[in-house]
């Protein structure tokens, strides 16, 4: 009460870090942390160390109670957080290792535990925060977003609250935070989409097909590939509108459309001998759409047509087919510059885009009317008007390309396109290419590669009015995104993203006022 000072606890050789008291106050005891590879606790009416907890010569960073006051955390440099719990030994109270938990990918700064008692939270230099199991010892979710170290951590309630080098403080309900996280089967992904009936279905390289909640990404089916399937030469898959049947190309002058039990191999003549290197579903006519000479690129299903399907070559060339199963062609190719990069579709299966490295093809399917954008593009989406292209920009050809940064263009008008102002540049490092429109056409959300400044994959939002970045995500792994769509919450909002990574993790995040 009077602020003076009781005595002075003498025992570390080396700074201190961290403290806690025990939260049983009539005990009287505390626990101290220090760079000195050690934890004490100790008896504060005594002003004596009751016992030193080795931490195998890494300094120790943070030391948190539970408070139930039977653990002790303390968290290292050795990638790790070790609960001590107090056991009973000859009669007498002692405590010993219970668990080590490792799963961070460098030093562990601080640590939190549950107002239960039964999880412990810790941050550290890798940018996440890993929650754990205290019985366990398992992992129960990794909290990633943050763009640099995570310094502190604190838990009330449901709610875990993290502070970063970014300059950021960010607040996690525990309770929609994805269980399992690093538990889930690690495959890279040839296809990512989510159903009309809000299921997420996924197409591994190996062509196995899996149906998952979109919440929780617990499995709800697995289909093994067919006997048949093309396995290790499928590239980006589509999936048609009746969620039935998945259509990819293959390194060749083919693509094959997969169903549940076969697969139908369709080969395009007359357009050259290397592959389609995009095709996609019609939205609203499930037949196949658009191919052009050399290597098809991708294949897209038209959203509307459960017959359509569009691809793009590396020759240039973008064609409607009309039939999945015979690659009938609908009517002539579209020629673009260059290589198509990128394909996409209107809600509505009337309008395509297609981005191409010398330009970008606005393509009127309903009028067969074409008119192309002089803006060379790695990847492209149109907004729900119709009105607004989103892409990232590129220079460069075949092999040689980079991306530049992103732009919003007006279809119809002159006017200048909308820069994507990233202060930190992170587009300019682009691999993979992905763009959507997001919150009803609002906002515009663009992945970038681990090359960037961050030295992560991130997803970036940005203002379509403004051009201005809303916030990132920064993933707490290395391998970057790949496959990228948005879908609608609960509550019918589009403000959720799922992505999937190079080695098939998937990350389900939605945007909360202006938060992902």
């Amino acid at each position: 009460e009077s602020g003076n000072q009781l005595g002075v606890l003498e025992g570390h050789t080396g700074p201190l870090s961290s403290c806690a008291l025990s939260p049983d106050a009539s005990s009287m005891t505390a626990v101290t942390c220090s760079l000195d590879a050690s934890a004490i606790v100790w008896n504060l009416r005594e002003q004596e160390p009751i016992v030193r907890l080795d931490c195998d010569n890494a300094a120790a960073n943070c030391v948190a109670w539970a408070p139930n006051g039977r653990v002790i955390a303390v968290a290292h440099d050795k990638k790790a957080c070790v609960l001590w719990a107090k056991q009973r030994e000859g009669g007498a109270s002692v405590w010993a290792i219970s668990k080590s938990l490792e799963a961070h990918a460098s030093e562990v700064w601080s640590c939190c535990f549950a107002p239960d008692s039964s999880q412990v939270v810790t941050v550290g230099a890798d940018r996440t925060g890993r929650v754990f199991s205290v019985r366990s010892g398992a992992l129960l979710c990794t909290l990633a977003g943050h763009a640099q170290w995570v310094w502190g951590c604190d838990w009330v309630g449901r709610e875990i609250a993290t502070c970063s080098m970014d300059c950021s403080v960010t607040v996690w309900d525990r309770a929609h935070v994805v269980d399992g996280s690093e538990t889930q089967e690690v495959t890279p992904l040839v296809g990512l989409q989510v159903s009309a009936s809000e299921e997420l279905h996924t197409l591994s390289k190996e062509l196995v097909w899996k149906r998952l909640d979109k919440q929780t990404l617990s499995v709800l089916s697995v289909t093994p590939a067919p006997p048949d399937a093309p396995v290790g030469q499928a590239g980006q898959a589509s999936l048609s509108p009746a969620a039935d049947r998945w259509v990819y190309s293959l390194y060749d002058t083919s693509f094959a459309v997969q169903s549940t039990s076969a697969v139908h191999t369709v080969r395009i003549e007359g357009f050259g001998k290397f592959c389609h290197m995009r095709a996609i579903w019609n939205p609203r006519n499930p037949s196949l759409e658009g191919f052009g000479k050399f290597c098809h690129m991708r294949a897209i299903w038209n959203p509307s047509n459960p017959s359509q399907v569009l691809s793009g070559t590396h020759g240039g060339n973008v064609l409607l087919l009309s039939d999945a199963d015979t690659g009938r062609v609908l009517h002539g190719a579209h020629r673009t510059p260059g290589w198509v990069e990128d394909l996409f579709w209107s809600p509505d299966g009337q309008i395509a885009v297609a981005a191409g490295q010398q330009g970008t093809a606005i393509l009127d399917m309903h009028r067969q009317q074409s008119f192309m954008l002089p803006i060379p593009m790695f990847a492209a989406a149109l907004d729900g008007s119709k009105q607004r292209v989103a892409g990232l920009t590129l220079a460069g050809k075949g092999y040689e390309r980079h991306a530049t940064g992103g732009v919003i263009i007006q279809v119809h008008h002159n006017s200048e396109p909308l820069a994507l102002q990233d202060p930190f540049g992170e587009l300019a490092f682009s691999r993979e290419r992905l763009c959507r429109w997001m919150c009803s056409d609002s906002l515009v959300a663009m992945t970038s590669s681990p090359a960037s400044p961050f030295g992560c994959p991130q997803v970036v939002i940005f203002d379509a009015t403004l051009g201005s970045v809303v916030c990132r995500f920064c993933s707490p792994f290395s391998e970057e995104f790949q496959r990228m769509e948005v879908v609608a919450t609960a509550g019918g909002h589009d403000c959720q993203l799922v992505l999937a990574d190079a080695n098939g993790r998937i990350f389900v995040l939605e945007l909360l006022n202006h938060h992902l």
